[in-house]
């Protein structure tokens, strides 16, 4: 349930008219160039949630449905007044799926590898 919450969070983020006449949101204050580093810890945390909530599925099938749902999500960009399809939106997506990809396999999931339990 977590994973589809998000999901739906990105979407909605993600599909807000860039109108003028709308309440001004924080991330519309940011600059362009950070406004699209935003992308990189937005899928950074998908694919960490993906992870958690899955049981362990394989780090590559993650990868491809996580970049394939930013795909998806630029693409729904077209239809929104004030919004674009952008290439670099996807690769900034994707290196933040990468990054989550990473840090569950070498510091969340290495270290539940390498809990000792103490019996007495």
């Amino acid at each position: 349930m977590p994973l589809i919450l998000y999901m739906l969070l990105l979407l909605l983020l993600s599909l807000i008219p860039a109108d003028e006449s709308l309440p001004v949101l924080f991330v519309a204050d940011l600059r362009p160039e950070w406004q699209n580093l935003m992308h990189i810890p937005a899928y950074l945390f998908l694919a960490l949630i993906w992870l958690e909530c899955s049981g362990s599925p394989a780090a590559s099938a993650v990868f491809f449905y996580a970049c394939g749902y930013g795909i998806i999500n630029e693409f729904l960009q077209i239809l929104i007044p004030g919004r674009f399809f952008s290439l670099s939106d996807m690769l900034l997506n994707s290196a933040g799926v990468s990054a989550g990809i990473l840090i569950h396999r070498y510091y969340i999931a290495g270290n539940r590898k390498n809990k000792k339990v103490i019996t007495i």
